[in-house]
């Protein structure tokens, strides 16, 4: 009794010490600084609006792209920090810290600690989860892992214990999992159609409780997300999970042909009153769909979707996601060991996770971000296999160091080599970091940033200022009209309707974009309505903040 509370408690210390270094990692990367581009910085400016009673509103565009939960948590830590940055940044650091919890808890159900411990630290440090999200990413990854794999993890320990509380906090979990990020509704689904499956394997399957506790998980998401799911319906006029689906498939598919301009046009090109961009505009919900894009060209279809199948190498086999020696390792997790009822049971769910969202993603994009939940559990296989080829390398050094056959040491040797390998994995990812964090640092537009922040200390706080993202707005803390994509005269009709007072212009975007507008760039071509008021100088281009004046 005595050895096993020194166990628990050496246990919950090993833990508390890798969630610590997930910390420190996760800190020293937030010191750095970025901007607040694409959706990140939407969900946070989404987030101070809800908290401070503005409703669920875009800069007065009703929301009806981004799920709501990350910014109800955001806004919550703003209210007491009073910085989007500092929130972003502390959102990044505790909940990404805080996924090596359910993942070391998962890990050690299916595999054992060994497994637990060094899958624990390979997320608390693998620049894909880490430097990577913080450039890269929404900021909504750090919270949707910590849902999502806690309800992973439950829905497992549910199959073998079959409580009704565990299938109904499931059923939570997942539910605020697809209020962080909309892809989470695959996780009931799929946690639903497992069960049922192990069931009939089971011959249980259509007893009543195993109907009822499948139906008291989905009740719960359905419960939990009832209040979105009401808001979209009320602006959007029918039942849906999201209004983004369209948006994103015909974003992604004129990214795939290259055709940048097309793509812009979709994105920001106005609608049918002139008064609004498509994307904010519910044009786009009125004779479009993805199911009527898919059903009009087939073939295309197809096609876009075997591009994306050829993209997966690139993605999967980076050095700085899972370089190419980690595969055999991982297959020697999955396979290297005879499997039990038990193992095959969790092995099922776990590939069903990892896959699942990985197949549905193929129809729209091939950006890491998206697969950053199948790349998680990769990493666990990973680790089950480095303590696999731990066993066989020790036995084998014990072996032959004990010719008269296997001897006491056996066990000292396999613990050493699994240490010193998980050492080196460690310690390789800790070496891919800095390179990482380098590219990480040339993404980040710190121009919009410097202009924004310049914005916010030189201009009335009800100035509103129109650019082709609101990066700008959101850090000078003013308002955002979208920069449509259109003839000149259109976009000056449309700036004086929105009431804008300063116009940004970004030369080589616009050139590459909007090439109607390119001229735009340079402040000697600028119109006499487009009065200059300061310029933001990089060694690849220019970004322009014009006055607009009567």
């Amino acid at each position: 009794m005595i050895a096993e509370t020194a166990i628990k408690r050496n246990e919950r210390l090993l833990l508390f010490a890798i969630i610590l270094v997930a910390v420190i990692v996760r800190t020293l990367i937030a010191l750095i600084p970025h901007v607040l581009q694409g959706d990140e910085g939407a969900y946070l400016w989404l987030g101070k609006t809800l908290v401070t009673g503005g409703g669920y509103q875009f800069f007065g565009r009703p929301e009806l792209h981004y799920t709501p939960f990350y910014p109800l948590v955001s806004g919550a830590i703003w209210l007491l920090v009073r910085d989007l940055v500092v929130a972003s940044k502390i959102c990044f650091v505790v909940f990404g810290s805080l996924t090596v919890w359910p993942i070391y808890l998962l890990a050690r159900r299916l595999y054992g600690r060994p497994t637990a411990w060094i899958a624990g630290a390979l997320v608390a440090v693998a620049p894909a989860i880490t430097s990577y999200v913080y450039f890269y990413g929404s900021m909504t990854e750090p919270l949707y892992f910590l849902l999502s794999f806690w309800g992973i993890y439950l829905a497992m320990v549910a199959l073998e214990e079959d409580k009704w509380w565990q299938y109904a906090t499931v059923g939570v979990l997942f539910s605020l999992s697809y209020l962080t990020r909309p892809e989470g509704w695959l996780f009931p689904v799929i946690t639903a159609g497992y069960v049922i499956i192990v069931r009939l394997i089971q011959r249980r399957a259509w007893q009543w409780h195993t109907l009822a506790k499948v139906g008291l998980l989905l009740g719960m998401f359905l419960v939990v997300a009832l209040p979105y799911l009401a808001f979209l319906r009320n602006h959007l006029g029918v039942w849906t999970l999201t209004g983004k689906t369209w948006m994103a498939y015909a974003q992604q598919r004129m990214l795939m042909e290259g055709d940048l301009i097309e793509f812009d046009r979709l994105s920001w090109g106005l609608d049918s009153t002139g008064a609004e961009v498509m994307y904010h505009s519910l044009d786009k919900f009125s004779g479009h769909g993805m199911l009527d894009e898919i059903k009009s060209n087939p073939r295309r279809f197809a096609l876009d979707v075997l591009h994306n199948v050829r993209q997966m190498d690139s993605i999967f086999l980076s050095k700085r996601v899972l370089p190419f020696f980690l595969f055999p390792v991982m297959g020697l997790g999955i396979f290297g060991t005879r499997w039990s009822g038990r193992r095959a049971r969790g092995e099922l769910y776990l590939f069903l996770i990892a896959t699942v969202p990985a197949v549905v993603f193929l129809v729209f994009s091939t950006h890491l971000r998206f697969y950053l939940g199948t790349v998680v559990i990769l990493l666990i296989w990973v680790s089950q296999g480095i303590v696999e080829l731990g066993k066989w390398i020790g036995e084998t050094l014990n072996g032959a160091s004990t010719p008269a056959g296997p001897g006491g040491k056996a066990r000292q040797w396999e613990k050493g080599v699994v240490l010193a390998l998980a050492i080196t994995m460690i310690g390789y990812y800790a070496v891919i970091q800095p390179p990482a964090v380098v590219d990480g640092l040339a993404y980040q537009r710190f121009d919009y940033k410097s202009l924004g922040e310049w914005l916010r200390d030189n201009s009335p706080a009800n100035t509103t200022v129109m650019s082709r993202g609101a990066i700008v707005a959101i850090h000078a803390d003013r308002n955002w009209a979208p920069f449509p994509h259109a003839e000149y005269d259109e976009v000056i009709r449309y700036a004086r309707g929105h009431d804008v007072d300063l116009i940004v212009v970004n030369g080589d975007e616009f050139e590459v974009m909007r090439p109607q507008l390119a001229f735009l760039g340079d402040p000697a071509q600028a119109p006499a309505e487009l009065e200059l008021v300061n310029v933001y100088e990089s060694d690849n281009d220019t970004t322009v903040m014009y006055k607009l004046v009567d």
